[in-house]
Protein backbone atom coordinates (compact mmCIF):
# COMPACT_ATOMS: atom_id res chain seq x y z
CA UNK A 1 0.00 0.00 0.00
CA UNK A 2 1.47 3.48 -0.79
CA UNK A 3 2.55 5.42 2.18
CA UNK A 4 -0.09 8.06 0.93
CA UNK A 5 -2.70 5.60 1.21
CA UNK A 6 -1.90 3.88 4.31
CA UNK A 7 -4.10 3.58 7.20
CA UNK A 8 -3.37 1.91 10.53
CA UNK A 9 -7.40 1.05 10.54
CA UNK A 10 -7.69 -0.49 7.35
CA UNK A 11 -4.53 -2.42 7.57
CA UNK A 12 -7.32 -6.21 8.69
CA UNK A 13 -9.34 -5.33 5.67
CA UNK A 14 -7.00 -4.67 3.21
CA UNK A 15 -4.90 -7.90 4.17
CA UNK A 16 -8.63 -10.47 3.97
CA UNK A 17 -9.13 -8.85 0.71
CA UNK A 18 -5.58 -9.87 -0.72
CA UNK A 19 -5.82 -13.36 1.19
CA UNK A 20 -8.70 -16.28 0.70
CA UNK A 21 -7.13 -18.30 3.74
CA UNK A 22 -7.47 -15.30 5.94
CA UNK A 23 -11.13 -15.93 5.88
CA UNK A 24 -10.29 -19.33 7.35
CA UNK A 25 -7.85 -19.05 9.82
CA UNK A 26 -7.19 -15.86 12.92
CA UNK A 27 -3.97 -13.56 11.80
CA UNK A 28 -2.35 -11.14 12.96
CA UNK A 29 -1.89 -8.21 10.76
CA UNK A 30 1.16 -6.15 10.51
CA UNK A 31 2.85 -4.01 8.81
CA UNK A 32 6.45 -2.97 7.22
CA UNK A 33 7.43 0.38 6.29
CA UNK A 34 9.86 0.45 2.87
CA UNK A 35 11.09 3.89 3.37
CA UNK A 36 12.80 3.35 -0.20
CA UNK A 37 9.76 2.41 -2.36
CA UNK A 38 7.20 4.77 0.00
CA UNK A 39 5.22 1.73 0.55
CA UNK A 40 3.60 0.05 3.69
CA UNK A 41 3.85 -3.95 3.21
CA UNK A 42 1.00 -5.68 5.08
CA UNK A 43 1.00 -9.20 5.86
CA UNK A 44 0.34 -11.74 8.49
CA UNK A 45 1.39 -14.00 10.97
CA UNK A 46 -1.18 -16.72 12.42
CA UNK A 47 -2.40 -15.81 15.59
CA UNK A 48 -2.12 -18.65 17.58
CA UNK A 49 1.68 -18.26 16.26
CA UNK A 50 2.13 -14.80 17.42
CA UNK A 51 0.46 -15.91 20.92
CA UNK A 52 3.29 -18.65 21.01
CA UNK A 53 5.73 -16.50 20.47
CA UNK A 54 4.43 -14.02 22.67
CA UNK A 55 4.48 -16.34 25.57
CA UNK A 56 7.54 -17.66 24.99
CA UNK A 57 9.46 -14.35 24.86
CA UNK A 58 7.29 -12.25 27.32
CA UNK A 59 9.75 -10.24 29.02
CA UNK A 60 11.09 -9.19 24.96
CA UNK A 61 10.61 -6.72 22.61
CA UNK A 62 9.51 -9.07 19.50
CA UNK A 63 9.36 -7.49 16.04
CA UNK A 64 8.07 -9.22 12.80
CA UNK A 65 9.16 -8.48 9.49
CA UNK A 66 7.80 -10.13 6.24
CA UNK A 67 10.67 -11.96 4.26
CA UNK A 68 8.69 -10.10 1.39
CA UNK A 69 9.94 -6.62 2.95
CA UNK A 70 13.58 -7.96 2.73
CA UNK A 71 13.57 -8.57 -0.90
CA UNK A 72 12.03 -5.33 -1.66
CA UNK A 73 14.69 -3.02 -0.17
CA UNK A 74 17.08 -5.35 -1.69
CA UNK A 75 15.31 -4.69 -5.08
CA UNK A 76 15.05 -1.12 -4.72
CA UNK A 77 18.85 -0.72 -4.11
CA UNK A 78 19.47 -2.00 -7.44
CA UNK A 79 20.16 0.32 -10.33
CA UNK A 80 19.46 -0.85 -13.72
CA UNK A 81 19.11 2.92 -15.32
CA UNK A 82 18.41 1.45 -19.28
CA UNK A 83 16.39 -0.90 -18.23
CA UNK A 84 12.93 1.67 -16.58
CA UNK A 85 11.15 -1.83 -16.07
CA UNK A 86 11.85 -4.68 -14.42
CA UNK A 87 10.34 -7.98 -12.44
CA UNK A 88 11.79 -10.09 -10.16
CA UNK A 89 11.41 -13.28 -8.98
CA UNK A 90 12.26 -15.20 -6.29
CA UNK A 91 11.37 -18.79 -5.99
CA UNK A 92 11.60 -20.64 -3.61
CA UNK A 93 9.73 -24.87 -2.87
CA UNK A 94 6.42 -23.84 -3.82
CA UNK A 95 5.85 -20.46 -4.20
CA UNK A 96 7.32 -17.93 -5.85
CA UNK A 97 7.51 -13.60 -5.04
CA UNK A 98 7.18 -11.62 -8.29
CA UNK A 99 7.90 -8.11 -8.12
CA UNK A 100 7.41 -5.44 -10.65
CA UNK A 101 9.49 -2.06 -10.98
CA UNK A 102 8.90 0.91 -13.17
CA UNK A 103 11.78 2.64 -12.67
CA UNK A 104 12.55 2.85 -9.00
CA UNK A 105 8.54 2.59 -8.48
CA UNK A 106 7.07 -0.21 -7.32
CA UNK A 107 4.36 -1.32 -9.96
CA UNK A 108 3.13 -4.63 -8.33
CA UNK A 109 4.34 -7.48 -5.54
CA UNK A 110 2.56 -10.68 -5.36
CA UNK A 111 3.13 -14.33 -4.60
CA UNK A 112 1.94 -17.12 -5.86
CA UNK A 113 1.52 -20.89 -5.03
CA UNK A 114 3.97 -22.68 -7.92
CA UNK A 115 4.86 -26.03 -8.56
CA UNK A 116 6.59 -26.21 -11.71
CA UNK A 117 9.25 -23.69 -13.50
CA UNK A 118 6.41 -23.28 -16.09
CA UNK A 119 4.19 -22.35 -13.10
CA UNK A 120 6.22 -19.66 -12.49
CA UNK A 121 6.59 -18.11 -16.35
CA UNK A 122 3.04 -18.41 -16.77
CA UNK A 123 2.10 -15.86 -13.77
CA UNK A 124 5.28 -13.75 -14.42
CA UNK A 125 3.83 -13.22 -17.86
CA UNK A 126 0.36 -12.68 -17.43
CA UNK A 127 1.29 -10.42 -14.44
CA UNK A 128 3.92 -8.45 -17.62
CA UNK A 129 0.55 -8.28 -19.54
CA UNK A 130 -2.00 -6.88 -17.05
CA UNK A 131 0.85 -4.11 -15.73
CA UNK A 132 0.96 -3.51 -19.73
CA UNK A 133 4.80 -4.40 -19.56
CA UNK A 134 6.35 -5.02 -23.15
CA UNK A 135 8.52 -8.26 -22.86
CA UNK A 136 11.02 -6.53 -25.01
CA UNK A 137 11.32 -3.37 -22.70
CA UNK A 138 11.40 -5.33 -19.34
CA UNK A 139 14.32 -7.04 -17.74
CA UNK A 140 13.06 -10.07 -16.10
CA UNK A 141 15.90 -10.91 -12.93
CA UNK A 142 15.80 -13.83 -10.90
CA UNK A 143 17.03 -14.04 -7.59
CA UNK A 144 18.54 -17.32 -5.60
CA UNK A 145 20.67 -20.27 -6.73
CA UNK A 146 19.11 -23.47 -6.73
CA UNK A 147 18.08 -25.64 -8.95
CA UNK A 148 14.40 -24.34 -9.34
CA UNK A 149 15.91 -21.04 -9.94
CA UNK A 150 17.61 -22.18 -12.58
CA UNK A 151 15.09 -23.83 -14.37
CA UNK A 152 12.80 -21.14 -13.93
CA UNK A 153 15.54 -19.11 -15.84
CA UNK A 154 15.92 -21.74 -18.72
CA UNK A 155 12.05 -21.74 -19.32
CA UNK A 156 11.57 -18.28 -19.12
CA UNK A 157 14.63 -17.47 -21.77
CA UNK A 158 11.96 -19.25 -24.45
CA UNK A 159 9.74 -16.18 -24.11
CA UNK A 160 11.84 -13.15 -23.19
CA UNK A 161 15.59 -11.99 -24.20
CA UNK A 162 16.54 -9.95 -21.19
CA UNK A 163 17.12 -11.71 -18.28
CA UNK A 164 19.96 -12.33 -15.24
CA UNK A 165 20.12 -13.73 -12.40
CA UNK A 166 21.43 -12.48 -8.86
CA UNK A 167 22.88 -14.46 -6.49
CA UNK A 168 23.72 -13.86 -3.07
CA UNK A 169 27.12 -13.64 -3.85
CA UNK A 170 26.21 -10.80 -6.44
CA UNK A 171 24.81 -9.34 -3.28
CA UNK A 172 27.54 -9.94 -0.63
CA UNK A 173 30.86 -11.41 -2.42
CA UNK A 174 32.32 -15.27 -2.03
CA UNK A 175 31.46 -16.63 1.91
CA UNK A 176 30.27 -19.79 2.21
CA UNK A 177 26.83 -19.24 2.53
CA UNK A 178 26.47 -17.17 -0.23
CA UNK A 179 27.26 -20.35 -2.41
CA UNK A 180 25.34 -22.74 -1.07
CA UNK A 181 22.16 -23.89 -3.11
CA UNK A 182 19.96 -24.79 0.59
CA UNK A 183 20.15 -21.01 1.58
CA UNK A 184 16.93 -19.18 0.05
CA UNK A 185 17.65 -15.67 -1.51
CA UNK A 186 15.40 -13.82 1.77
CA UNK A 187 16.97 -16.05 4.30
CA UNK A 188 20.59 -14.82 3.44
CA UNK A 189 19.41 -10.94 2.74
CA UNK A 190 17.98 -11.64 6.72
CA UNK A 191 21.32 -13.21 7.59
CA UNK A 192 23.56 -10.62 5.56
CA UNK A 193 22.22 -7.48 5.74
CA UNK A 194 22.60 -6.50 9.33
Amino acid sequence: VPVSEYEDASESLVFKSCFSVAGENAFRVLADNIPQLRTMLIFGVRQKVAEAIANEFQDCDVHYTSATSLLLRRFALHDFPLQHRRIYLNCREGFMDVAAFTERQLAACCTYETSTPNDSVYYTLALSKALGFKTKETRYILTGNNSLCKETLAALQHFVADTALRTLTDEFGQRPITRHPAVPYDLGLMLLSH
